[in-house]
């Protein structure tokens, strides 16, 4: 990202719905705590995933590689009255942030955590119908995860899926030898706009941002 996307992204924010506390408190520890926190989802990426979910008003979410519960906590604020999210995340060393920063927010009830390799998972657990799934797990597995998670999928659901942009490495994705996550998020692109059953829409947000709407 150079400055002047950064300063873009930094007035969006500016102009955009504040994060709650809880939001800003779990942004700040990431950034001090761990490596990589541009994994974490965000303030405006994070905004969107709320609006998106209080649009829908979903009974069943599955947020499918956690980090450290930011995205979780985003979508939990637009559940349905009872509805749940199912947050998916396999590093266990994460298991006490998530933890923490999920139980300083007001859905620690409506969250359910789950430690363990989310394509095992899903593959064990056909029968359930999220209304919206939020994929930003292993990107060498994300044509995997399609296969899966497109049977489950119900009518009017959404599957919204991150870093389907890769720093910009998909536009040479057809010459980067040797790089197999931009090869499987190229693979991936281009297998869910394929999809005659998916209205799908891909955002140059941050590392993209893609959203998926199945077809009645």
């Amino acid at each position: 990202m150079n400055l002047q996307e950064e300063a873009l992204l930094d007035y969006c924010g500016r102009h955009s719905s504040a994060e709650p506390e809880w939001l800003r408190n779990c942004n700040r520890k990431t950034h001090l705590k761990h490596i990589n926190p541009r994994m974490l989802s965000g303030h405006i990426q994070g905004r969107l995933l709320s609006f998106l979910c209080s649009l829908l008003k979903p009974s069943l979410v599955l947020d499918i590689g956690t980090f450290t519960g930011y995205s979780a906590m985003c979508l939990a604020e637009g559940l349905a009255p009872g509805g749940k999210v199912i947050t998916l995340e396999e590093d266990v060393e994460l298991e006490r942030s998530i933890s923490e920063n999920i139980g300083a927010s007001p859905y620690a009830n409506c969250i359910e955590m789950v430690f363990i390799d989310a394509l095992a998972w899903l593959k064990e657990h056909p029968q359930l119908q999220p209304e919206l799934v939020y994929l930003d797990a292993d990107k060498k597995r994300y044509a995997q995860y399609l296969e899966v998670l497109l049977p489950m999928l119900p009518p009017n659901s959404l599957l919204i899926a991150d870093n389907t942009l890769w720093s910009g490495k998909v536009l040479d994705a057809g010459t980067a030898a040797g790089d197999a996550d931009t090869a499987a998020i190229d693979q991936f692109n281009k297998l869910l706009a394929a999809q005659q059953k998916m209205e799908v829409f891909m955002l140059p947000l941050r590392d993209g941002l893609t959203i998926a709407r199945k077809k009645p």
